[in-house]
């Protein structure tokens, strides 16, 4: 199992709802429909149809099912910035459609700002989640090891080591145990939570070559002398150990390449460690 590929081009996505666009006078509705009685393109169809009577613009929409319903929850923010349209009126003629269960006004919290205030709480593969942006991230990894030194390194690892190991047992338990097919599956959330984009580039019984791009841990760091990767590096020979039914004192784990220092991604070799015999 191995792969050199480089890695592809990709681009950004905005996670939550919310718009930002000084000076324009937006307006949102969260809508929930009975999944019954309509599909998900029939909804936005509906949808398109009922604002074009308004000449307004949408600017954001998002369609989804909740897990274990029917019900099929919409969000969209719409611009009415120079139009004479009344939000109350809009909310009235969304709310005789006989489809739309329910239908919430969301107003901006101040001119060209709204969010979707009737959603919550975040949720990732069914399961709550807690969004960390940068300036938290960098407070917590940087910040804290400039502060406490190589101890906060040990720290950081510990609990990296810790994530990845119950995110192999969380994932055998849905997945199966299969391991090309969950590391796929690890990389493919890892990329959807930020973490970066992995690549599996050597896998045995007893070591595992793990490339990452725009790791965002060592993103923090520029000019290095020496790799930055602890928490990362955690995460990912706790997965492998789990993998190969080991604990934290059982594998070794080397970033060989960083980002901080230079290269253009970070790689990570991870080993069983060699017992000796007395």
């Amino acid at each position: 199992m191995s792969s050199t590929a480089p890695a592809p081009r990709y681009y950004p996505k905005e996670i939550g709802n919310i718009l930002y666009d000084p000076g324009k006078n937006l307006v949102g509705f969260h809508v929930i429909i009975d999944g019954n009685l309509v599909s998900h393109a029939q909804v936005h169809a509906k949808i398109v149809e009922k604002m074009s009577k308004y000449a307004g613009t949408i600017r954001f929409i998002k369609i989804y099912s909740y897990l274990h319903c029917n019900d099929i929850a919409l969000v969209f923010f719409f611009d009415i910035t120079g139009k004479k349209v009344d939000p109350h009126a809009i909310l009235a003629d969304l709310q005789s459609v006989p489809v739309f269960k329910s239908v919430q006004l969301i107003k901006p919290v101040k001119e060209g700002l709204i969010f979707d205030t009737y959603s919550f709480p975040p949720l990732y593969a069914g399961e709550k989640a807690i969004i960390f942006h940068k300036a938290m991230y960098e407070a917590f990894i940087k910040e804290l090891r400039d502060k406490y030194g190589p101890a906060f390194n040990a720290i950081l690892y510990h609990i990296g080591f810790q994530v990845g190991h119950r995110s192999y047992i969380a994932h055998v338990e849905k997945y199966g145990e299969d391991p090309e097919t969950l590391f796929t599956i690890a990389s493919e959330n890892a990329k959807q939570l930020g973490h970066g984009i992995f690549q599996l580039i050597k896998y045995g019984p007893k070591e595992a070559i793990v490339r990452v791009y725009e790791n965002f841990e060592c993103q923090l760091f520029e000019k290095a002398d020496k790799p930055q990767s602890h928490l990362v590096r955690g995460m990912i020979a706790g997965f492998l150990a789990a993998m190969w039914n080991l604990e934290m004192g059982d594998v070794n784990a080397v970033e060989t390449a960083c980002m901080a220092t230079g290269s253009p991604y970070c790689q990570f070799h991870i080993t069983r460690k060699t017992r000796k015999i007395l």
